[in-house]
């Protein structure tokens, strides 16, 4: 084995706290590198456990616990939840135990969410450990199988989750009706692993951050990406958006995709995104941006104290994106290859140069 080889899964141990002879063909994410954080509340809502039996479906009763209280500290045991999911109301806080997993029942539907968060308002989930039924899912149309579905919401924190194996994206933000946006969303600390379609998805929103998370080992279906970025057609904006301290791991394709070629579609045509820490390691591409070729398109894209190493494509990659009013700037960060693509012209670059063309700088 190479001495560059053995440092690279030394590496990525200590970035996801697992065995450096694990990562050899999965970057596996155990027990480790998930940490169960206590949040203290009063008044908590103790559901008994008596009232869950093995191997029966929970929904039911779980959504009429729910409905009823507002502070909720759910069982401390695996709660089988069927493809309705779980919908949770308005000013509620609902607190997982160590050992509280929502595991979905196997099933053959394209579209489900484990959790729906739609035209709320004022909810946090602590410590939300989810499973989804990627490996025993009985059918093979869809892709929008969900862990924590957030829709039309504003005032939402998902603090500390553990999400694997969704058919479909880890975490989705979107709209369900076009008269409310997502405004003032934080996903902060935790996991997200072997999502099927993308770890997290944006597509519409206005003040969401996403920090201290690990995102690995996407794949399956389309843009298998970390973090995807990218307005639907129906998006009413999606600006302002931080993303700090984000560790993606062998992802199929971006550790990070800024899609934005919808832009176009939205209420002003501009976005505004910050990323600040972000390090990827082994995923196809570590950053992408582009396409972002609609005239209409505006806004700034700044990076800054990033790293992106053992790409299997390259580390950072802007694609067609001289069509656009959209200005990106990348500064203090290290990477094994940046290429820029402005509709027919193609080049490799060096993070030295000062400036190319007159929206991209290097700094």
């Amino acid at each position: 084995m190479k001495v560059s080889y053995i440092i690279y899964l030394f590496y990525l141990s200590l970035l996801c706290g697992i065995s450096p002879i694990l990562a050899q063909s999965h970057t596996k994410v155990d027990k480790g590198s998930w940490i169960f954080r206590k949040y203290a509340s009063e008044n908590q809502y103790k559901i008994d456990e008596s009232l869950f039996k093995p191997n029966a479906d929970h929904t039911n009763i779980l959504q009429k616990v729910i409905n009823a209280n507002r502070n909720v500290l759910l069982p401390n045991i695996k709660l089988n939840i069927n493809f309705n999911g779980i919908s949770i109301p308005n000013n509620s806080r609902i607190y997982f135990q160590p050992k509280t997993i929502m595991e979905m029942i196997p099933n053959s539907k394209g579209t489900y969410a484990i959790i729906k968060i739609y035209n709320g308002n004022n909810v946090r989930l602590y410590n939300p450990q989810l499973k989804g039924d990627r490996q025993k899912h009985t059918g093979n149309s869809g892709e929008w199988g969900m862990g924590i579905d957030i829709r039309s919401s504003q005032n939402i924190s998902i603090v500390n989750p553990k999400i694997t194996d969704m058919w479909g994206d880890g975490i989705y933000l979107g709209l369900i009706n076009t008269s409310n946006i997502n405004k003032n969303i934080i996903i902060s600390g935790g996991i997200i692993d072997s999502s099927r379609r993308n770890g997290i998805s944006l597509t519409s929103g206005f003040e969401i951050t996403i920090e201290d998370i690990i995102i690995s080992n996407t794949s399956g279906t389309l843009p298998m990406a970390g973090i995807d970025v990218e307005p639907n057609k129906d998006s009413k904006t999606i600006s302002n958006i931080k993303i700090n301290n984000v560790k993606t791991v062998n992802n199929s394709n971006e550790g990070i995709l800024l899609y934005l070629s919808n832009l176009r579609y939205t209420a002003d045509g501009e976005s505004n995104i910050t990323i600040t820490g972000h390090t990827d390691l082994g995923s196809k591409i570590g950053l992408r941006v582009g396409p972002i070729s609609a005239k209409r398109a505006s806004g700034i894209i700044s990076v800054s104290n990033s790293s992106w190493s053992k790409n299997k494509e390259i580390g950072v990659k802007w694609g067609d994106i001289e069509g656009s009013l959209v200005k990106l700037n990348l500064s203090n960060s290290s990477n094994n290859g940046i290429k820029l693509q402005m509709n027919n012209f193609s080049r490799s670059l060096k993070v030295d140069k000062n400036k190319l063309g007159k929206n991209v700088s290097f700094k």
